[in-house]
């Protein structure tokens, strides 16, 4: 077993040489195999529709495919009238290496058909963070109707929700500046209320002290009436005249 995996490791690398040579490596055990490294079934169309858009030919990947599967590296059988070709050992898993470019390239493929899938049989749209991704890679990916309806219409979906966001975040500002100008119209309200009522309690506490003094002020003038009043009195209880009359009154008392 031991010397059948070495002969087969062997011949596998001398194949890839051989298919570097023509600067056919790149594009071919690499399709079929899965951004985790797991073999995977591709047919002749997918693989064709791969790599034309990386401007392969397919004459070439005709001449490799021949290649490896002479070499019994690759396993070819029918699907749905058409071949589809498979890795033929695990093992020959560990023998290939992704370039990190080519394996999120692989990752963002691989969502984007599982996405597919989706839409065709729920009309589910991508996430934001999916669409983020595909939208990265999406000059290196292959594209069908389907694929090309599914991102169009989730970047729809994802300004129609921007939009959204906006205008709520605009209504928030806006009902935020009203809230303000509402309290501050209330505040405002409040103190011209306030000073109002100083107003009010200042002209009422004048007015109050006002007829205190004007009733104060009668006071002292009665008073002052009064006495001045008393002062006459007294004066003309004082005069000769009154003591005369006095007397003449009091001499006619006594001749009664």
């Amino acid at each position: 077993m031991t010397i059948c995996y070495g002969l087969t490791k062997f011949y596998f690398i001398q194949v890839l040489l051989e298919c570097k040579r023509i600067g056919s490596t790149r594009f071919s055990h690499t399709q079929l195999i899965t951004s985790d490294i797991r073999r995977v079934i591709r047919t002749h169309d997918e693989l064709a529709r791969t790599l034309a858009a990386q401007s392969v030919a397919v004459e070439t990947l005709d001449m490799v495919l021949s290649q490896l599967v002479d070499s019994r590296l690759l396993r070819v059988e029918e699907t749905e009238g058409e071949p589809a070709y498979e890795l033929a050992h695990d093992y020959l898993l560990g023998e290939i290496k992704l370039d990190p470019a080519v394996q999120a390239r692989k990752a963002a493929q691989e969502l984007l058909d599982q996405e597919v899938h989706a839409y065709q049989h729920y009309g589910t749209l991508l996430n934001d963070d999916k669409l983020a991704i595909i939208e990265t890679r999406h000059g290196e990916l292959t594209l069908n109707a389907d694929a090309m309806a599914l991102i169009q219409k989730s970047e729809r979906a994802l300004k129609r929700r921007q939009r959204f966001v906006v205008g709520g975040v605009g209504l928030v500002i806006a009902l935020f500046i009203a809230g303000m100008l509402s309290m501050l119209a209330a505040v405002g309200a409040q103190g011209a209320a306030d000073q109002a009522r100083k107003q009010q309690a200042t002209s009422e506490a004048g007015a109050a002290a006002a007829a205190t003094r004007e009733v104060v002020a009668k006071r002292a003038e009665a008073v002052a009436s009064t006495s001045e009043a008393n002062a006459n009195q007294a004066a003309v209880n004082h005069s000769p005249e009154h003591d005369h009359a006095d007397r003449h009154h009091s001499n006619r008392v006594r001749k009664r």
